[in-house]
């Protein structure tokens, strides 16, 4: 028990804490987008669900819209059926 305690209050454990909760700092949004949107029928066919428009803008905005944050400094878009359609413009 005492080498336990002396490694928790030891210089080198606080380090790899406040390594760790640095790297917590930076967060990603993970954004799922594949699929092939069968149950869409023929909207689907030739565009990936994120492109859809809905409410004059494509999907994708939209929820692109409700991830904003400060604590956000990177985003995956997880897309796979016509991926290479999606572009940053």
């Amino acid at each position: 028990m005492t080498m336990l305690y002396d490694f928790l209050t030891s210089s080198e454990f606080r380090m790899r804490i406040e390594a760790i909760v640095e790297g917590f700092t930076q967060m990603k949004a993970v954004v799922l987008c594949g699929g092939l949107g069968t149950r869409l029928g023929l909207l689907t066919k030739d565009m990936p669900k994120p492109l859809l428009n809905v409410a004059g803008r494509p999907f994708i905005a939209h929820v692109l819209d409700r991830i904003v944050h400060p604590e956000i400094t990177g985003l995956v878009l997880a897309a796979g059926f016509q991926w290479t359609k999606l572009r940053w413009r």
